[in-house]
């Protein structure tokens, strides 16, 4: 340790190979990989002092740059969220005194579409409806249906969803969905009724399990596991 570190009581920046210890989902890792990536090249420069230095500005500056590139919303809050899992742990390894994420506005909103003004409640319910909810395959994509209608959220957090995430508020205990990039909570998403009906009728059709993702395939021609997200 440098005596400037020693100065300050912090240790130096980890070795890179250590930034994903402990984090067992692949894809979770591949997300932060990418977040992080990102953001380094938007500092052109990697170095551990670097690392070391970043300040809210620079956070900032970055997720503006992310709007201006055109990437929406959720993809935006995944990336603050990998960046700022970094810093979560540098900071609990005493590399940093603090988060310089934590705090920054992330967009709100979701994939930024709407629904078509020409399709009525009624229609919208009759699309929903038209799988065959007595089978599993049916009740599955009735409930995938109905959270696409009914929510302003992406495909990619829909994929990211698992059975645990499908939880009260605290505050008022309306069923929601726990919007997350790894261990990281985003945001929570109220449920529509008729989503939160579908979903029930095809969870009793499946294998529980709060790690289990909520849309799982039916059949998997490739690695044959059928535990994993569509």
């Amino acid at each position: 340790m440098s005596e400037s570190l020693e100065n300050q009581g912090l240790e130096p920046v980890p070795d890179r190979k250590s930034w994903f210890e402990g984090i067992e989902n692949d894809r979770t890792i591949r997300s932060y990989e990418t977040s992080i990536s990102d953001f380094l090249e938007f500092l052109r420069d990697d170095s551990a002092s670097r690392i070391r230095k970043v300040s809210r500005k620079d956070v900032e500056d970055w997720r503006d740059d992310l709007v201006k590139r055109g990437l929406s919303a959720p993809t935006i809050r995944v990336r603050m969220a990998g960046v700022s899992y970094l810093y979560d742990l540098l900071a609990e390894k005493g590399v940093i005194p603090a988060n310089p994420v934590a705090g920054v506005k992330r967009p709100t909103g979701g994939s930024g579409k709407k629904r078509p003004a020409s399709f009525s409640q009624s229609e919208i319910k009759k699309l929903v409806d038209l799988p065959d909810k007595e089978t599993v395959k049916g009740a599955r994509d009735r409930a995938l249906l109905a959270v696409l209608a009914y929510h302003q959220i992406s495909p990619e957090e829909i994929e990211g969803l698992l059975i645990g995430d499908l939880q009260e508020r605290a505050s008022d205990g309306l069923p929601c969905f726990s919007v997350r990039d790894g261990a990281e909570l985003i945001r929570l998403i109220p449920i529509h009724a008729g989503a939160l009906q579908r979903i029930y009728q095809y969870l009793a059709k499946v294998e529980q399990g709060d790690d289990l993702p909520l849309f799982r395939p039916m059949k998997n021609n490739v690695t044959k596991t059928l535990d994993s997200s569509l």
